[in-house]
């Protein structure tokens, strides 16, 4: 069993890289490529841990291109969310949520 998981994370990971060469290869020649999510569409989904933050830089860019999946972080574990008694922050769990919705 232990090594049929550590054959599927080395072909996942030969399958992201190949996947990034070709998209940073093709961008720099002026082609557009499809992203990682479109080659395996019929077989899994793509799936990528985000922050808050990233969902506001270039990485945006990099998960709405290449995964069509997403879970957060830590934004929603309980810590951040309910740091102490009788107090609540949702702003980083909800603009998570806002992202996922606004790009289906």
């Amino acid at each position: 069993m232990k090594q049929k998981i550590i054959i599927i994370s080395f072909v996942a990971f030969l399958a992201i890289g190949f996947s990034a060469w070709q998209a940073i290869s093709h961008r720099y020649m002026g082609e557009e490529t499809k992203g990682l999510k479109d080659y395996y569409q019929n077989y899994f989904t793509i799936g990528v841990a985000v922050s808050p933050r990233a969902l506001k830089t270039d990485e945006a860019e990099l998960i709405l291109k290449h995964f069509n999946s997403m879970t957060a972080e830590n934004a929603m574990k309980m810590g951040p969310i309910h740091p102490k008694e009788n107090e609540y922050n949702w702003a980083g769990a909800d603009s998570i949520a806002a992202f996922a919705r606004r790009n289906n």
